[in-house]
């Protein structure tokens, strides 16, 4: 039994990131480049956007490209991030986002994200699963901001969306996700015909009543279109500013779940209370969340070091269907009488907690805001652990309201 469950949504795999568009306004920073491929701080625009994309448990992503795709295939044939697998499809002739989605249409399964390869939207994209339902074809992202001047977005009941008002405050953000049944529509249009999931789309949609969307706030969730030359210019302190953040490193065995003694298979995992609604709730607030746990249980030959990893994946992929993710997970197999060499090694032993070896490999990983960062253990290890490395440490207890704990965490009480 789990301590506490959201209703299950659908997982969802796969992301699809347009591509192809030619970059005419800002050809003079490019040199012709596409857009996507613009370099900031000596890494690829697009390479941000997809590390991002992975975080969230993505095992697919679709890279649809018109302009240069040469360039893309030269960047990304045999690119790999966490597991994700990136595939590039090439559209002969320009058909707008929505016509070149019918390229990859025997592809995709029935729920897949959207992203622009040129935009940059810092949310917890898991969180538009909340709006998911089975009359709806399209989940829009969108962004409020009060300085506005040609929003075209208006919400009415139930978070349905309307097109059309462009005086408002709010506008697509480019992320969304869509259910396969959105080819009913596009199919109404003539073939090769260049199709717009904006313009062409959405409005009928919008009639129909199957889309809708959440509304998410400029100041708290940064966007970036470099698609204009002074956007452009800002991309290196954008980048910069948000891959800094603030971190929650969770104890696991107590914490995370229950303690009942070298836990390594799912069926023995019994959840905290409002676990889930935990991590979700740092994930919709920016932070990145770690796992950093001592499994001596592989040094004393209880199971195996590949075991804690499957575990571990199992975990992630719960939380990944309950609205929320774990960036990472570390760990220590360390036993000082272990009959294997291995897992009594010095390297090992750094790893193991109250030492500062897991911490460290994750600071190499992870940009951490350390000052702004904490360490929420059961015991006096994980305080010790807090103190070496500089986190603040909160205590908790299995069985406790985790959640109410949290927010306390927000408003700086309940610091040790």
């Amino acid at each position: 039994m789990d301590g506490y469950r959201f209703a299950m949504t659908s997982k969802i795999n796969q992301a699809v990131i347009f591509c192809g568009g030619f970059g005419k306004r800002i050809q003079k920073y490019t040199k012709g480049r596409p857009k996507p491929l613009y370099k900031v701080n000596n890494k690829l625009f697009l390479e941000y956007l997809l590390f991002d994309i992975a975080r969230f448990g993505i095992k697919e992503i679709f890279l649809l490209c018109h302009y240069k795709t040469s360039l893309f295939r030269k960047e990304f044939k045999n690119y790999k991030i966490n597991n994700c697998k990136i595939r590039i499809i090439h559209e002969k002739k320009p058909s707008g986002s929505a016509g070149s989605l019918l390229n990859i249409k025997s592809k995709l399964n029935e729920k897949f994200f959207i992203f622009n390869g040129d935009t940059y939207f810092d949310f917890n994209y898991l969180d538009l699963k909340d709006q998911l339902n089975k009359n709806v074809y399209a989940t829009l992202s969108t962004i409020h901001n009060p300085k506005f001047k040609k929003g075209n977005i208006k919400f009415i009941n139930n978070n349905f969306i309307k097109f059309g008002n462009n005086k408002g405050k709010i506008v697509n953000s480019g992320v969304a996700i869509l259910n396969k049944k959105i080819f009913n529509f596009i199919s109404l249009f003539k073939k090769n015909e260049f199709i717009s999931l904006e313009n062409h789309i959405y409005p009928i949609l919008s009639k129909e009543k199957k889309i809708n969307g959440k509304k998410y706030n400029i100041k708290t969730n940064k966007f970036i279109d470099i698609g204009t030359p002074g956007d452009l210019k800002k991309a290196k302190s954008f980048i910069q500013k948000i891959l800094i953040k603030k971190t929650i490193f969770f104890d696991r065995d107590g914490i995370i779940n229950k303690d009942i003694g070298y836990a390594h298979k799912p069926r023995q995992i019994i959840w905290g209370k409002n676990l889930f609604k935990v991590i979700k709730y740092f994930n919709d607030t920016g932070y990145y969340i770690i796992i950093l746990t001592n499994q001596s249980g592989v040094g004393r030959g209880y199971y195996k070091y590949q075991d804690v990893n499957k575990l571990h994946n199992w975990m992630n992929e719960k939380f990944i269907e309950n609205g929320a993710h774990i960036d990472d997970f570390f760990f220590s197999p360390y036993f000082k009488y272990s009959k294997s060499k291995k897992f009594r090694s010095k390297k090992f032993l750094k790893m193991r907690k109250p030492n500062t070896g897991m911490f460290l490999n994750a600071k190499k990983k992870w940009n951490i805001d350390i000052k702004n960062s904490y360490m929420i253990g059961d015991s006096d290890v994980d305080k010790i652990f807090a103190k070496n490395v500089g986190l603040k440490f909160i205590l908790s207890k299995y069985g406790q309201d985790l959640l109410h704990i949290v927010k306390k965490i927000r408003k700086n009480s309940r610091v040790i």
